[in-house]
């Protein structure tokens, strides 16, 4: 991956449902938070990743849930993973944070890594090729060497019973009931699971949808009004404050491709 050369013109994001592989040119952004985790590649040079604390350069970074951050990747293209915080492969992640914002990781690790990155950057790469390079990249930084994070049985009933109807606002009683878990309890061992509040899940979920909706033709207000959002504005905000892109951006296809892929995994 080190040593790329050739400039890309698009960035393309591949849409694997909890899973958000993109890849395209570097930038620098304001600071923001993700309701995942992020890992990012910058495979030409180091970039500069922040939290609260004193800047890293680093050419790889691991990046927890609702960690507020910035990162100036102008001297790079950058290969990003978001990882929903329900998703199975976020044991690989999970261990690695240790309760840190940001974790920095050695590039060195994909070395061996079979990856098509010319395909990824290209947008050229299939849907099954791009779902095991997200595979390939967190085994590659996690892998077998860290004990695997599981979630809560009571945890993973809620988590089911949000995805049954993810328009609909969420009752905490109802939750608190499926789970067989105080109202209380329920949310803060949600929260301890997870890394996000319930509120901040539903979110995530409604904005991981929106994305596969996205096709250059839909309007930003017809992809909110289908996927549960208040209204345009609400998905705008949304979209900023989790993958610090403007919809507009994201559903222009003259600078950015969307490839909506199915949900197929393994567990850790």
């Amino acid at each position: 991956m080190v040593g790329y050369s050739v400039a890309t013109a698009h960035t393309h994001i591949y849409v694997l449902d909890r899973l958000v592989l993109s890849a395209g040119p570097g930038r620098e952004n304001s600071s923001h938070r993700h309701f995942g985790a992020i890992l990012v590649c910058a495979p030409d040079a180091p970039m500069t990743v922040a939290a609260r604390e004193a800047p890293v350069a680093t050419q790889a970074a691991l990046i927890a849930p609702s960690a507020w951050h910035r990162v100036d990747c102008r001297n790079s293209r950058a290969a990003t993973l978001l990882i929903g915080p329900d998703h199975p492969w976020f044991c690989y992640v999970k261990p690695l944070l240790d309760g840190k914002p940001i974790v920095p990781l050695d590039l060195g690790k994909l070395a061996n890594a079979p990856i098509p990155w010319d395909a990824l950057f290209d947008g050229t790469v299939a849907c099954d090729a791009a779902r095991e390079s997200a595979r390939q990249v967190l085994q590659a930084f996690g892998g077998v060497s860290v004990a695997p994070h599981r979630l809560d049985e009571r945890i993973e009933a809620v988590l089911q019973l949000l995805r049954e109807d993810l328009a609909r606002t969420p009752r905490i009683a109802e939750l608190s009931q499926r789970s067989g878990l105080s109202a209380f309890t329920l949310m803060r061992r949600f929260k301890r699971e997870l890394g996000v509040r319930i509120g901040e899940y539903v979110l995530w979920r409604r904005l991981m949808a929106a994305l596969a909706l996205v096709d250059g033709r839909s309007t930003i207000a017809e992809i909110a009004l289908r996927t549960g959002f208040y209204d345009q504005a609400h998905l705008t905000r949304t979209v900023r404050r989790m993958v610090e892109l403007a919809p507009s951006l994201i559903n222009d296809f003259n600078q950015t491709r969307v490839h909506v892929c199915g949900e197929v995994t393994r567990d850790c």
